[in-house]
């Protein structure tokens, strides 16, 4: 019985982990009278729902995409150390930095 319980704990966490994943986000960073940019973290259909409904609220009579492109935003640093141990078990330790450029997805678009 204990077990059947962790295994549907674990089902649920994991479910709703892909679900929020799949949430998408979408962010306004310039406005302008007839015009503006919108940010998504990335281009799936959850994020470019919601960057339609900010495009659609800030141009109420339509709008035109005039550009999308994806555009780096910064790094990620994640650091990594293995420490191991040699036959007289003496302790060495390597420290290994890895560096990744993130990434997000613009959308310019013009209030008709």
């Amino acid at each position: 019985m204990f077990r059947a319980g962790r295994w549907k704990v674990g089902l649920t966490a994991g479910l709703c982990l892909v679900l929020c994943w799949s949430c998408g986000d979408a962010r306004q960073i310039l406005v302008l009278p007839e015009s503006g940019v919108i940010a998504v973290s990335s281009n799936t259909e959850a994020s470019r729902g919601k960057a339609l409904e900010l495009m659609r609220g800030h141009c109420p009579a339509g709008f035109d995409i005039t550009r999308e492109e994806e555009v780096p935003v910064g790094e990620r640093v994640r650091e990594e150390t293995r420490t191991d141990f040699d036959r007289r078990d003496r302790v060495t330790s390597t420290t290994e930095y890895r560096v990744r450029t993130r990434y997000e997805w613009r959308i310019e678009y013009t209030c008709r």
